[in-house]
């Protein structure tokens, strides 16, 4: 029996850390009725190969790329009226051992930013691997930048992570997996 792909479930409007979406807030609007409303679209790509996706991100050409967390490969694939078709499948070299990765931004036509986690209960924070997408393969081109958890009072927990990226222009947000508590409230850590 052939194992199924997991299947990725992409939202509307996806994409805004590469398209230029104006994220201004606006006044609150009346939503429109729950039957006019379509908000996700379920797609499959059916490939033995591409497991363990974690991040999506939407490519400065308009298509998707997922990452790989453990097998650090980067799919490019795009979405049309009829499904999803994978385009491309590189090699993520020079990604330091016994990292995951766990999200994904362009920063520009050719370089991207990744989050990180690790299994390790010991360390201070995880890390943001810069990488320049090439041809046939993504190289990791500077040194990992450390996010340190102790600005929020927390110590990163087991496989829990940087999570999301999103880039605006000269700006990178990122959120963390581990949840920190203040007044006896929780609240996640944006940086």
């Amino acid at each position: 029996m052939q194992r199924t792909s997991p299947l990725i479930i992409l939202a509307v409007g996806l994409g805004c850390a590469s398209s230029g979406a104006d994220l201004t807030p606006t006044p609150a609007t009346k939503p429109a009725p729950k039957a006019a409303r379509t908000a996700f679209t379920r797609l499959s790509l059916d490939r033995p190969d591409l497991h363990g996706a974690s991040g999506l991100a939407r490519g400065p050409n308009g298509n998707m790329f997922t990452v790989l967390e453990r097998d650090h490969r980067l799919f490019e694939f795009e979405v049309t009226p009829d499904g999803a078709r994978v385009i491309s499948s590189r090699a993520i070299i020079g990604t330091p051992g016994g990292v995951d990765l766990e999200s994904l931004a362009f920063i520009d036509d050719t370089h991207l930013v990744f989050g990180t986690e690790t299994t390790k209960t010991d360390r201070t924070g995880d890390t943001l691997l810069f990488a320049e997408l090439q041809a046939d393969k993504v190289v990791i081109t500077d040194e990992p930048l450390l996010l340190e958890y102790a600005a929020w009072g927390i110590t990163p927990e087991r496989n829990r992570g940087l999570e999301g990226i999103c880039v605006l222009g000269t700006t990178l947000v990122t959120t963390v997996e581990t949840a920190g508590v203040q007044d006896g409230q929780r609240f996640a850590p944006l940086a």
